[in-house]
């Protein structure tokens, strides 16, 4: 498939974003912007499928077998359209905000591992990390570790797994903001130079995760919808930082999408 073919229909697929978007303004479409949404989705899944098993590759990668490329990502689509049905289909309406708190999760854990993939390709083949994705690598690992742990925590208290009460401890604020500074420091450092530094990488990843915690354990559970819209626009952004990775425009314009409807809805709540 030729690049111009295949740009072309990642454009189509965003529209079917937007569009889809749209229509979830209102009850009377709703339904057929979820389904316009999820259109957009598959086209996307089936136009990377295609485009990345027929990539060339060197002799003797895994990436060099399109039959084994095509299995592990066909593998994933499947495995995860059942757990959507299943949950689409046994989750309770009442239970929705929990649901829709772990699926940002996942969105926001899908974008780290594919932040950290791209890092630890770098760092084995020795390969220099230009300044312009070291920036947007880093703001992957780091929202989308926070997503991570800040969606769990969320679902936990709405599960009743843990306190739905706030949870404080004293100079909490001081040191959140002690992590937060250590972490854009790490990230700093690890963009100030090209060659791929295992020791911040794993300390940026490690601080986003405890942040990821310690911000969401003080809010009560009747303000986690809030919480989990905020959170939502976490993944979008983290969604599109990992576009810019790996140069995909689809996924750096639904992650737009998502972040920015995300926040929107997160300021209508407040």
């Amino acid at each position: 498939m030729s690049h111009e073919i295949v740009q072309l229909l990642y454009l189509v697929a965003a529209v079917l974003f937007v569009v889809g978007l749209k229509r979830l303004g209102s009850p009377a479409t709703a339904r057929q912007g979820n389904l316009l949404s999820g259109a957009g989705m598959l086209l996307a899944i089936g136009i990377t499928l295609v485009e990345v098993g027929s990539m060339p590759h060197a002799p003797g990668t895994p990436g060099a077998n399109p039959a084994l490329v095509w299995g592990v990502i066909g593998g994933g689509v499947l495995l995860g359209s059942g757990l959507g049905l299943w949950q689409a289909r046994a989750v309770k309406m009442t239970s929705m905000p929990q649901m829709v708190a772990l699926l940002n999760g996942f969105g926001g854990g899908a974008s780290l591992v594919v932040g950290a993939a791209e890092f630890l390709k770098a760092h084995e083949t020795g390969q220099n990390i230009p300044l312009e994705t070291g920036v947007v690598m880093q703001l992957s690992l780091l929202i989308g570790a926070v997503t991570v742990t800040g969606s769990a925590i969320a679902f936990a208290k709405l599960q009743e797994l843990m306190s739905g009460k706030a949870i404080t401890f004293p100079l909490q604020n001081p040191t959140n903001l002690v992590i937060f500074l250590v972490t854009l420091a790490l990230a700093g450092w690890q963009v100030s130079t090209d060659v791929p530094l295992m020791a911040p990488f794993l300390g940026v990843v490690v601080a986003g995760l405890v942040l990821g915690v310690l911000l969401v354990i003080p809010i009560g559970g009747a303000d986690m919808p809030v919480v989990i819209s905020l959170l939502n626009s976490y993944s979008g952004i983290a969604a599109a930082m990992t576009g810019f990775v790996i140069d995909n425009e689809v996924l750096i314009i639904s992650g737009a999408l998502v972040g920015s409807s995300g926040i929107v809805l997160s300021s209508i709540m407040w």
